[in-house]
């Protein structure tokens, strides 16, 4: 699938998460129409690297999630957004979730990530050793 398919219809969802319209987002990209945005999102047209840097500032995203090719569901790039916000409080302020997505995520602050294991289905009574 070509990139700007894919961007577009990144740019399209995290549009509708952040609730922007489409004259917002063209006012806050420096675009001065909305049909701009309208063709990104269908793919119609690209976006230049900067345009593409900006957006991830506006949507508080990594760049390289708007330039991969990776697509994400709506609900993965809501994820990426609150748990970038998380990591951006400072880390005597973090809630008990932060810690304990850490602790679901067995992340050490020595040693990085820990070993990876399987995760149990919670619909079978099965182990998982």
């Amino acid at each position: 699938m070509k990139f700007q398919v894919v961007l577009g219809r990144k740019i399209k969802s995290l549009r509708t998460i952040h609730g922007f319209s489409q004259v917002k987002l063209a006012k806050l990209l420096g675009y001065e129409s909305t049909g701009t945005i309208s063709q990104i999102e269908t793919g119609q047209r690209g976006m230049d690297h900067d345009k593409i840097c900006l957006a991830a500032k506006i949507f508080n995203v990594d760049e390289a999630e708007l330039f991969s090719t990776q697509e994400y569901r709506p609900e993965e790039l809501t994820m990426l957004i609150r748990f970038r916000q998380m990591l951006a409080v400072p880390v005597k302020e973090r809630s008990a979730y932060y810690h304990s997505i850490k602790a679901l995520l067995e992340i050490s602050d020595d040693e990085g990530f820990g070993p990876l294991r399987a995760v149990p289905d919670p619909t079978k009574d099965e182990a998982v050793p």
